[in-house]
Parts: C-alpha cells; structure tokens; sequence
C-alpha cells in the first residue's frame, strides 16, 4: 500500500465495518487485500472463515481456520470454530478434539462445554454428553439450549422425576 492508502489496520476495520453490515464480498475482498500484503494477518483468516462459515463452505472455513491456529496456537474462540468447522463436515473426532482443546485452556468455556454436549449426544455417548451439559448450565445458567438437550437425554436414559 502506497502512503494514500489505509493502513492494514484502517483496510481491516473497514472490512470489520462491512462484515457487521452484511456486506460480506466486500469484507471478504478487503481480507484477501490485507492478506496479499501479510499472509499472516490472523484477524483477516479468522473474518474470512466467519464469512465461509456464514455461507456454508465449511471446506474453505477449515483451511483458514487452520492456518490462523497455526499464528495463534491457543486461541479458544478459533478453535471452537474449527471444531464447528469440522463437525460440519463429519469430521467428529477431529471436532472433539478441538473442543478438548478448549477445555485444556479454559475449562468454563461454555461454547466447547456445549459443543462437546451436543456432539456427545448425536454419538449417543448420553453420559457424558449428559456431563458436558450440566457443566454448561453451571457456568452460564441463562443459556437455554443445554437445558431442552438435556431434557431429551433425560427422557432417553428415562430419567423422569
């Protein structure tokens, strides 16, 4: 970039300002510019494979998920993502893994607790699915969604009260 030209900084919040405006082509040109400059700009991977996310290509989501795990080894929220990214495309052992990963770095993350709940769930693992759910309850008690998963684990291991 010339000395006219917005810093990587000012190009990503402008992509930042976009993503948030829907307006993802936008953002997603603007990251593949900062991207020919820096290819190790992890903002720029992380929006990018939001965006691929968002659309469905968790193929492309995974690549860039990966790559920004390579800059930033033990970034919890990416690696949820990439758990997210993987368990989209059936890759459910390599999606437990992330979430564990979570876990080992922060335990109280309720996005891996939940995530390795419901994945526990569809594997019909209802113990620990069961585990991971009540633990999710524990950190963050306003969050819905474990309680109706734990209710069809109750109603499945026919646990009524």
């Amino acid at each position: 970039m010339n000395r006219n030209s917005p810093t990587l900084k000012e190009t990503f919040e402008t992509a930042r300002q976009n993503y948030s405006e829907r307006n993802f082509k936008t953002a997603e040109t603007l990251c593949y510019k900062i991207l020919s400059i820096d290819n190790n700009h992890f903002e720029s991977k992380a929006l990018l494979a939001d965006i691929f996310s968002k659309a469905g290509d968790f193929n492309k989501a995974k690549k860039l998920l990966n790559e920004a795990i390579e800059i930033q080894p033990n970034n919890v929220s990416i690696l949820n993502n990439l758990g997210t990214a993987c368990k989209k495309l059936g890759e459910t052992k390599n999606a437990i893994d992330c979430y564990e990963k979570v876990l080992q770095i922060d335990p109280n993350n309720t996005n891996a607790n939940y995530n390795l709940g419901v994945t526990c769930y569809a594997l019909k693992d209802l113990k620990k699915a069961k585990n991971y759910l009540q633990k999710t309850i524990e950190i963050q008690p306003d969050f819905a969604l474990p309680f109706f998963v734990l209710g069809n684990i109750h109603a499945d291991l026919k646990e009524y009260e």
